[in-house]
């Protein structure tokens, strides 16, 4: 993970979310749409755990399915 990415993790950490949590936001931070399948790609969170994180950030607020 880059420098700035890291960053930017380390700050959504601090703010609440779960390390797996803010790497998949910081994921959809910089792409308009995604399926759930290809975050893994970006990410080192397990395709498995995907779903169950995105469906926390949506509880939360932070995206919502299309």
């Amino acid at each position: 993970m880059k420098g700035q990415s890291l960053d930017i993790v380390n700050s959504l950490i601090e703010l609440g979310l779960s390390e797996r949590e803010a790497k998949v936001y910081r994921v959809l931070l910089g792409i308009e749409e995604i399926t759930a399948a290809a975050i893994p790609k970006f990410t080192d969170v397990p395709r498995t755990k995907v779903y169950e994180v995105l469906t926390s950030l949506q509880k939360k607020g932070f995206c919502r399915e299309n």
